[in-house]
């Protein structure tokens, strides 16, 4: 089959990156382009989603301790007051409402019963908390809310 030229302009920084990726599992940029084009050609798509999906410009850290806080206030008790009622130290409480540690199911279940606060409501809040933990420390450029 004849061949033809195909010229990409990009920045210089990423043709280094592809070069160097290509050349660690054995191929250049031109097989690499080649292999894209086939692929695209074959499976009549690309061959990676393309999305106008935003990227979050915020991240929104909330604990479940205040959460639970929140409730505990409109009840009219205080954290000693949760503490004895869930059977729980004051120091777990204090911590766990100050988000110095996380949510445990155990914990959760006695809350559930002294507030009617759902624990598995609860540790969905705690799951979706540390996810959102571990991005921030991936991106500290997001703003937190």
């Amino acid at each position: 089959m004849p061949q033809t030229t195909f010229s990409v302009r990009m920045d210089s920084e990423v043709k280094k990156q592809l070069d160097d990726f290509c050349a660690q599992v054995g191929m250049n940029s031109t097989t690499a382009f080649n292999m894209f084009a086939r692929a695209v050609l074959r499976e009549k798509r690309l061959p990676f989603e393309i999305t106008t999906a935003p990227k979050p410009n915020y991240i929104t850290l909330l604990p479940p301790g205040k959460i639970i806080a929140e409730k505990i206030f409109e009840m009219g008790i205080d954290a000693a007051e949760l503490a004895r009622r869930c059977r729980v130290s004051l120091d777990t409480i204090q911590k766990l409402l100050n988000a110095e540690i996380p949510l445990t199911q155990k914990i959760a279940k006695e809350i559930e019963r002294v507030t009617w606060m759902q624990a598995d409501g609860m540790m969905r809040i705690e799951e979706a908390y540390q996810r959102n933990l571990a991005f921030h420390k991936d991106h500290p450029e997001y703003p937190v809310l």
